[in-house]
């Protein structure tokens, strides 16, 4: 029995020893530490009776542990001691252990867990956005932040490699810098036009015996783009030209690696004096067809191509062409020289079953007379040049005998009399007309009036689109092939004015409607880029101050498409025309009164594309998908969509903007 009271009285006494041991955390850790980082813990360790054991400090991770703090603690009844822990995230002292954690004090059986925090070997790194486009042979900085888990800068080094499928095209090795990293690439002049891949990676180093370990890390990648750079110029022609026909001939403009470049060269066609025949403007790799007259003198023209002080220089010939034209008018035979050459051969008239020889000299263009005479009667009448070709007529012939004599026309004093009356006639006229002329002359003085509203209009001129365009843009866009200047999303409105020549050959109310449609879409802060026969309205956030301008594109494409179909239906001179929608990515520049830019990809080419599924409005998916919430679209074509209903117009917002639409233009086609 006494031994019972003995052993109970002993085991309480252990149980009090050890339920009075505790350990206390004055501080919790911070929320993320990096590879590098110190962590410290203070921790007070306190017993109510007597107590001597080992304290122990544990890093805990997602199932793995690490010791490091291991001391000896004794304490009297009452007591308490202060203890301070460090630990230093190395991959010495804890290997790969990384993700959630705690730290756990143990003392006599009892533990204690701080909260949880992570350890973490990532590094973020954030290029600049503008490090995606790249000119060959043209130096560019890449430049951008990295930043530890923590929130701390990094301090290491970073490699920088461009990729081509399993290639690696350039690579560099620089240092990062309190967090800050900046390198200069260079791309050889003859590298391919393209997309590649950029690759960026970082890390910092911890010190070792033979090799420095790479702690923390960091990754990241993007697509940048090589521009094509034009470097030669070259023209396709046929060497000998017809006259009569077209002489065809095309531009090519070709970049560092031969690959052609579709842009807009002008071609200036020059004759045998130097004399400049033929100007214009013409996107390479399409044939420019320049008419050659049916009597134009064989000679050698030359053709001069030029794009960005890229120039190319050809020739081809105009042939010699002996041609004849031959007609009879009662009975009368007409030969005339249509060729270039002067036509001396000899030409056979077979008169029924007689032959007549007529010895031809002609200059270009000039004609002579033969009277056919024969028996009367109905004859076949067959005229052989001395080439060969075979002309049948058939007419009555009156006579005494088959023959063929020239008509020579007016000559000697009959001939001079009528030029001397003539020339009396002319003389009276002329007498009359000034005595008239001084009469009236001050009836139409100019008034001051008239004169101030001339020099008004003349200040207020807008520029030609182009050399050759009679339309005029307030705000006119100048393709460059290579700038500096931001690269911007932009939507445009593409009009395909497929008659646009035709109708500017004639001055009148097409010419007149389309001057409008540029009015009004520059008075929306479009700005107006002409390309041959296609008119594209771009809005631009250099201009429209948003990236948000689908919606205003539509509403002026549609205030487009209803004023020309207006017009088709009031007028007898027709707009053949498509319209087109899409969204692109240009670099633009203001360089003083001119806005020049440079279209990315395939934007020009596909908004053209789009206009040819005739009179409605055609858009891209992009576009489709940017007006969703305005409209309903179908699908009619591979990225090709047309309005089915308009959903939003009727918002008072809109509604004012499409009533503003139509006021204009009825006010201006009233004016």
């Amino acid at each position: 029995m006494i031994k019972r009271v003995i052993f109970l009285l002993i085991f309480t006494i252990f149980l009090i020893s050890t339920a009075n041991a505790e350990i206390i955390f004055h501080d919790q850790p911070n929320s993320v530490y990096s590879l590098g980082d110190a962590l410290t813990i203070s921790a007070t360790v306190k017993s109510l009776v007597s107590a001597t054991d080992t304290l122990y400090m544990d890093l805990l991770c997602e199932g793995q542990s690490v010791n490091f703090y291991k001391n000896g603690v004794s304490l009297s009844s009452g007591e308490e001691k202060k203890v301070e822990a460090s630990l230093i995230f190395t991959k010495n002292l804890i290997g790969e252990i990384k993700g959630k954690c705690k730290v756990k004090g143990t003392f006599k059986g009892d533990y204690v867990l701080t909260d949880e925090f992570s350890v973490s070997n990532k590094i973020t790194l954030i290029p600049e956005p503008n490090n995606t486009i790249f000119t060959p042979g043209v130096s560019a900085l890449i430049k951008g932040s990295a930043l530890n888990e923590n929130g701390e800068p990094a301090n290491g080094f970073i490699d920088l490699r461009v990729i081509e499928g399993e290639s690696v095209l350039l690579s560099k090795h620089d240092t990062i810098n309190n967090g800050f990293f900046s390198m200069n690439i260079i791309f050889s002049e003859d590298i391919k036009a393209g997309r590649y891949l950029l690759e960026l990676s970082a890390y910092e180093e911890e010190p070792g015996e033979i090799i420095n370990e790479k702690t923390n890390l960091g990754f990241t990648a993007y697509n940048i783009d090589v521009t094509q750079v034009p470097t030669s110029l070259e023209i396709i022609l046929d060497k000998e030209v017809a006259p009569g026909t077209n002489a065809k001939i095309k531009t090519i403009l070709h970049d560092q690696t031969g690959e052609n470049i579709n842009l807009i060269a002008k071609i200036t066609i020059k004759d045998d004096k130097q004399k400049i025949i033929g100007q214009t403007e013409k996107a390479t790799d399409e044939y420019l067809e320049f008419p050659i007259a049916y009597n134009q003198k064989s000679s050698v023209w030359k053709v001069y191509a030029e794009f960005n002080g890229l120039t190319a220089e050809s020739t081809f010939l105009i042939q010699e062409k002996k041609d004849v034209n031959i007609s009879l008018v009662n009975n009368t035979l007409i030969i005339t020289n249509v060729g270039n050459v002067f036509y001396d051969d000899v030409v056979t008239i077979k008169i029924g079953e007689e032959e007549v020889f007529v010895e031809t000299n002609l200059d270009v263009d000039e004609s002579k007379k033969y009277s056919l005479t024969a028996p009367d009667g109905e004859y076949q009448i067959s005229v052989l040049e001395e080439g060969g070709d075979v002309y049948t007529l058939s007419s009555f012939l009156t006579g005494r005998v088959i023959g063929a004599k020239e008509k020579t026309g007016i000559r000697g004093l009959f001939s001079f009399a009528w030029i001397f009356i003539i020339l009396i006639l002319g003389y009276l006229a002329y007498m009359f007309f000034k005595k008239q002329h001084k009469r009236s002359f001050f009836g139409f003085l100019p008034s001051l009036s008239a004169k101030k509203e001339q020099q008004t209009m003349m200040a207020g001129v807008e520029l030609p689109l182009n050399n050759s365009s009679r339309l005029k843009s307030k705000s006119p866009l100048v393709v460059a092939l290579s700038i500096k200047g931001n690269q911007q999303k932009t939507t445009t409105v593409c009009l395909h004015v497929k008659n646009l020549r035709e109708i500017q050959k004639t001055k009148g109310d097409a010419e007149k409607i389309l001057q409008k449609a540029i009015d009004f879409a520059e008075d929306n802060k479009a700005m107006t880029y002409e390309n041959q026969d296609y008119l594209f309205f771009v809005f631009a956030p250099l201009k429209t101050k948003t990236f948000k301008n689908e919606t205003t594109a539509m509403k002026i494409a549609q205030g487009i498409k209803n004023s020309l179909t207006e017009q088709n239906r009031l007028f007898k001179q027709k707009i053949n025309f498509g319209i087109s929608i899409n969204n692109g990515q240009i670099i633009v520049k203001k360089e003083g009164e001119l806005t020049k830019f440079m279209s990315m990809g395939k934007f020009i080419g596909t908004s053209k594309r789009l206009t040819s599924f005739g009179e409605e409005i055609i858009f891209s998916k992009e576009v489709a998908e940017a007006l969703k919430t305005e409209i309903k679209a179908e699908q009619v074509a591979d990225d090709a969509y047309r309005i089915t209903e308009i959903k939003k117009y009727g918002t008072p917002e809109n509604k004012k903007f499409v009533d503003d639409l139509v006021r204009k233009w009825d006010k201006e086609s009233k004016g």
